[in-house]
């Protein structure tokens, strides 16, 4: 099983945006029973002043995975992305890279938060394509409080890599909780030396405590590729009260116009429009109904024990199965377990297995740890491409 360390937390301290009682909220307008009572034990956390991150939400908002999982919903649309090595237009790849990046989270469909993974907890995956093709995918758990994740994802034939190094954090706002994932993520075109970097937008799950769960993507950020000098500014809008017309706003930037190329404009149907301002001409640019692709993985008997479907397995099979009591004991388990071997450890700093922290921190001054074997596939790319 995999190990965690409580040295870890050294340092680090959740801010809680909103201290929240249970007179502050009527609890009891949508909840009877157990539910009353998960609900009356999540508020009543509050009250011993705990990091956020230490608190532990009721089973029944958990979705059956783990965030290490989770994050190859990012694949989805991987057919995008391989193709833009051969797409001749530095204009045109932008476009193809911009399409990559929102088509992970134009629309967040499961209103329920992964489990948070143990530190060494690994998942690995694979695409593969029409085209005869492998994407490859490995992810891992590089510390636990506060909680940060790696992954890779890579497609050697079609000459692009994926990769970030993510530290979410929550802030819970009455009745809605905050995911933001600090950290960036990277799209690699190694053949041109072209890197495009952005950072996650945040996601808002309402109806925590009261009403219907729904989930909103929210924030900005900017799409920057600094060789070739394009841009795009990215605004995810929620509904909100106000009943927003579009879910994101985008406008595509180069330095040699004074106005943006092109404005996007999303749908909460999940489909998203692009304008030419020099045309004026507006097309499709997304539609979220678009053809995708699964990933692949080995039965659990076959994977090792500090991947995510074993450690949670017990969890997993609960939650599928409605057993929500028995569920919230294995996961209680899981935890403990990482607490006692955690004991034995001693303060030992952690030592990723597949990811190596990088000599030098990036221009905010940000940590960051990439694949141990990606200098390896850039090599092999720019050889083969």
């Amino acid at each position: 099983m995999a190990d965690v360390s409580d040295e870890s937390n050294m340092g680090y301290e959740e801010e809680v945006e909103e201290e929240i009682i249970e007179d502050d909220l009527d609890i009891n307008n949508d909840c009877d029973g157990e539910d009353k009572k998960k609900n009356s034990s999540f508020l009543k956390q509050f009250a011993s002043k705990q990091p956020f991150y230490k608190m532990s939400l009721p089973i029944s908002y958990s979705e059956p995975r783990s965030f290490l999982e989770k994050l190859t919903d990012q694949g989805s649309y991987l057919d995008i992305f391989l193709k833009v090595k051969n797409i001749g237009n530095e204009e045109d790849r932008f476009l193809e890279i911009l399409k990559f990046y929102l088509s992970g989270w134009i629309q967040q469909k499961i209103a329920k938060s992964p489990f948070n993974p143990v530190i060494g907890e690994t998942y690995q995956c694979k695409w593969v394509h029409k085209d005869g093709s492998t994407t490859e995918y490995i992810a891992e758990q590089i510390s636990h409080h506060p909680p940060s994740s790696s992954f890779c994802m890579y497609n050697q034939q079609n000459g692009v890599i994926f990769h970030s190094y993510l530290s979410p954090t929550s802030k819970f706002w009455g009745n809605s909780l905050e995911n933001s994932m600090e950290g960036k993520l990277v799209y690699e075109i190694p053949s041109l030396e072209e890197e495009y970097i952005v950072e996650a937008p945040k996601i808002v799950v309402k109806g925590v405590l009261v009403g219907s769960l729904s989930t909103e993507t929210i924030g900005s950020t900017n799409l920057i590729c600094k060789k070739t000098g394009y841009t795009a500014e990215i605004e995810f809008k929620g509904k909100g009260l106000f009943k927003n017309k579009h879910s994101l706003l985008v406008k595509v930037k180069h330095p040699s116009s004074k106005k943006a190329l092109y404005t996007l404009e999303g749908k909460f149907d999940g489909t998203v429009s692009i304008t030419s301002t020099k045309s004026g001409k507006t097309t499709t640019f997304f539609d979220i109904n678009s053809e995708t692709i699964q990933p692949t993985t080995l039965p659990v008997q076959e994977l090792e024990d500090n991947n995510s479907r074993v450690v949670w397995k017990h969890v997993i099979e609960n939650l599928l199965n409605n057993n929500e009591d028995e569920a919230s004991k294995q996961k209680t388990l899981v935890e403990e377990n990482q607490r006692t071997l955690a004991k034995t450890r001693e303060g030992k700093p952690w030592i990723p297995k597949n990811f190596i922290k990088a000599d030098e921190n990036d221009e905010q001054n940000n940590v960051y740890y990439y694949y141990t074997k990606i200098i390896e596939i850039r090599k092999e790319i720019k050889k083969n491409n």
